[in-house]
């Protein structure tokens, strides 16, 4: 929490606690203006250039109930909210008076991991394919991350809104549903009814939400399906363990290099276990260049790479909301990162 709070909060000094609740939980955080603090003088561009604390303070409110957050920013209470209040409250504040409700551009994006130890994806492309085929990603999406302009049906796997976007590799090997396809695979795969364990939570919506919609997809074509549903804890502790699942979904959100994709510049150690020679060359190369040109090749051919061998199965891009008083001036709601606060003010 005081990482979060130091890191986007260049030009305040250091939190103060108004003191803590029965369970050690602060009431809130306030933080007062570095009258030191000496700002770049660059125009603003993006987290960089000119940092200027217009506010005198800033107080943070740890508020664990959802409906409470919503209300005390209806009456006035709060002036934004820090990724507390979900999606589906986008339609209840949005037009609401003195409130902003804002979706902004997509910075997450989830993935179907498969364990390329295990029995029925070791050395067998067509069980990976028979997977991509067998997967419809946009009910998958509606399910966990809602309809509409919350998710995006797109096969890059760094956001559009970075100079690392590609669609490399992706035509044909992205969202290609075909379900007589995905059974044609899976008898080029030899597969004979053996059990897809797959494991999920129920802890996050999003997940539980593409799983079960995933699982019946699966179900259609013939797979057999253990579908694990355990505390997220278990879900970690099982899918580092080799011989444990044959897939599980997470979400991953934006990284501004795609050596920070886990299972890219993690490669062979992120569970899953991508391992061809080729793709782990690849990575090495894209981790040891230093020009971004010769590295957004190499991008290119790790994202191509990624589409041929079939580690994992993007299924779309997802987006959160904005949610915010009128009176605020200056406020950008960027959130690759984090929001950032510095350079808005209180409108009087």
């Amino acid at each position: 929490m005081w990482d979060e709070i130091d890191r986007h909060l260049p030009s305040f000094e250091s939190a103060v606690l108004t003191g803590l609740d029965e369970e050690g939980y602060p009431y809130s955080v306030r933080m007062e203006r570095f009258e030191e603090y000496v700002s770049s003088s660059e125009t603003v561009n993006g987290y960089g250039g000119k940092k200027y604390a217009y506010a005198d303070v800033i107080e943070f409110y740890p508020v664990r109930e959802e409906a409470t957050r919503v209300a005390g920013l209806q009456a006035g209470d709060y002036q934004t909210d820090d990724r507390g209040i979900g999606n589906d409250q986008y339609e209840v504040l949005q037009g609401q008076p003195g409130i902003i409700a804002e979706i902004l551009p997509p910075t997450q994006w989830d993935l179907h991991f498969m364990n390329w130890e295990s029995a029925m994806f070791k050395d067998n492309l067509a069980m990976r394919e028979a997977i991509l085929y067998a997967m419809d990603p946009l009910p998958q999406l509606q399910s966990g991350r809602g309809g509409g302009d919350f998710v995006r049906i797109d096969p890059g796997l760094m956001m559009q809104q970075t100079s690392w976007y590609t669609t490399a590799g992706a035509d044909g090997r992205y969202n290609v549903y075909n379900p007589d396809t995905a059974k044609a695979k899976l008898q080029e795969a030899g597969y004979a009814g053996e059990t897809l364990r797959f494991l999920t939570t129920q802890e996050y919506s999003y997940m539980y939400g593409q799983v079960i919609v995933m699982k019946q997809q699966l179900e259609d074509i013939g797979i057999v399906i253990d579908m694990q549903v355990t505390d997220w804890a278990t879900v970690l502790e099982n899918r580092a363990k080799k011989d444990a699942w044959e897939m599980f979904l997470t979400g991953h959100g934006f990284v501004p290099d795609p050596s920070q994709i886990s299972y890219v510049g993690q490669m062979n150690i992120y569970p899953g276990w991508w391992s061809s020679e080729s793709s782990l060359a690849l990575s090495a190369d894209l981790l040891s260049e230093t020009e971004f040109d010769t590295r957004f090749g190499l991008w290119e051919e790790v994202q191509t790479a990624n589409y041929a061998e079939l580690p994992a199965l993007k299924t779309g891009d997802s987006s959160i909301c904005s949610f915010r008083s009128e009176s605020l001036g200056g406020w950008d709601p960027q959130f690759e990162r984090g929001a950032k606060f510095w350079n808005f003010w209180i409108k009087s």
